[in-house]
């Protein structure tokens, strides 16, 4: 004959149930949130990210304590059932029960032994390892950073003296072009061209690429921001240089425009009583008027060197005649200066 179950071991079966119901509860809290954060810690590990394992390791902590509550309620309910185990008249009718009750939390309790385990190691050696080498990446990275923000500031302070010089060197080149002052012109535009502007160009070109190149390497917040407002300012860099280079070509190409030549001075016009007393060595009837006024067109309108050629020309004397009348009349003292000048 079967001994029916106590009142005790029946309401001690029916806590155990509900500690089982419990703990299921947990349990789909605390393993998913586990497996979740691990794979964050993971990925942080992998990555040696400071900023994501000094993120994730707290979290994790914090599971692994989820992780032993659920663990702590697993063994209560398990000795529990090992009490239970003990009366024959429950287990007589309640060994299906109480076996599903103890497979199921053994099961849990070995997944989340396991977890605990797992999180443990990532915590105290995975993860401070990764996050010894990222400190130790961070402080490389620091460096680098310092280096290429203190070559944007050379650069800087560079372009900004150069861009004065030019300022200046510009307006002198142009003074000299107007002043027609060719040495003085070629000496500031010189000076404008080896300023040094392409080569700081060149510069900031090259420093750009380096800077492109640091953030596709660098984890750090803070050291991305500062890395990539140094990369902001390198565009405007590279401008100011490239129109320094094309104001260098603009200046390279000015020249001195030549002063209109002057002109030859109008040769002195004879009054009628000099051509009149000049005019009786030459071929020719003083009282001829028409004739007169041919000779003193030439006389007058030409420079006295001109006058032989345009004597024959105009008059159809011989040059012979021209030529002994010339001699005479070369040395009459209104002519002579002018004889004396194209000598």
């Amino acid at each position: 004959m079967t001994s029916s179950i106590s009142k005790e071991a029946a309401q001690s079966l029916k806590s155990v149930e509900e500690m089982a119901k419990k703990i299921e509860a947990d349990y789909k809290k605390c393993e998913p949130h586990y497996r979740k954060v691990e794979a964050d810690l993971q990925e942080a590990i992998d990555d040696k990210s400071e900023d994501e394992l000094e993120l994730f390791r707290p979290q994790m902590e914090t599971a692994l304590k989820d992780l032993d509550r659920c663990i702590h309620s697993i063994k209560g309910a398990l000795a529990l059932l090992g009490n239970l185990r003990k009366d024959q008249a429950l287990m007589a009718t309640k060994t299906d029960v109480i076996n599903t009750l103890v497979k199921g939390l053994v099961n849990k309790q070995q997944v989340l032994v396991t977890h605990a385990a797992t999180g443990r190691a990532m915590v105290l050696d995975k993860a401070q390892k990764a996050l010894d080498e990222a400190k130790t990446s961070s402080e490389t990275a620091e460096s680098n950073l310092s280096e290429l923000k203190n070559s944007l500031e050379g650069i800087k302070k560079a372009v900004d003296y150069i861009e004065g010089q030019a300022k200046t060197l510009d307006a002198l080149t142009l003074k000299a072009q107007a002043a027609g002052d060719a040495k003085e012109m070629s000496d500031a535009r010189v000076k404008f061209l080896d300023l040094g502007y392409t080569q700081q160009g060149i510069g900031a070109t090259m420093l750009t690429v380096k800077v492109k190149k640091f953030l596709t390497t660098v984890k750090d917040s803070k050291q991305r921001a500062e890395a990539q407002w140094t990369l902001d300012d390198l565009p405007g860099l590279v401008e100011r240089c490239g129109a320094l280079t094309k104001r260098g070509q603009v200046l390279a190409l000015l020249k001195i425009t030549p002063k209109p030549a002057t002109p030859a001075p109008k040769p002195a016009k004879l009054n009628s009583s000099q051509i009149m007393s000049i005019a009786k060595y030459f071929p020719i009837d003083v009282k001829d008027a028409k004739v007169m006024a041919k000779f003193s067109k030439v006389i007058n309108d030409y420079p006295h060197v001109k006058w032989p050629e345009q004597l024959i020309k105009t008059l159809g004397w011989k040059k012979a005649d021209v030529e002994a009348g010339m001699k005479k009349a070369n040395q009459a003292p209104f002519v002579k200066p002018l004889y004396l000048i194209d000598i």
